[in-house]
C-alpha cells in the first residue's frame, strides 16, 4: 500500500477488515496505518481479498 493511501485511510474514523470475505475485526485506522504491516493470508492456491470497510 502507498504512502499516500496510508495517510489517507489512516484518517478515517473506523475500519473492519475483511480477508477473504471473513471479518477480521474492527481497526483503529489512526494506529493501523502508521507503519508497514504484515497481514497474513489463509493457506491456499489462488486470489485472496483484502477489504477495509469504512464504518460510520
Amino acid at each position: 500500500m502507498s504512502d499516500e493511501t496510508r495517510i489517507k485511510l489512516s484518517k478515517t474514523i473506523k475500519m473492519i477488515m475483511f480477508i477473504d470475505s471473513k471479518k477480521m475485526g474492527e481497526i483503529d485506522p489512526g494506529t493501523y496505518f502508521t507503519e508497514t504491516r504484515e497481514i497474513e493470508v489463509p493457506k491456499g492456491v489462488g486470489l485472496h481479498t483484502i477489504e477495509y470497510v469504512m464504518k460510520e
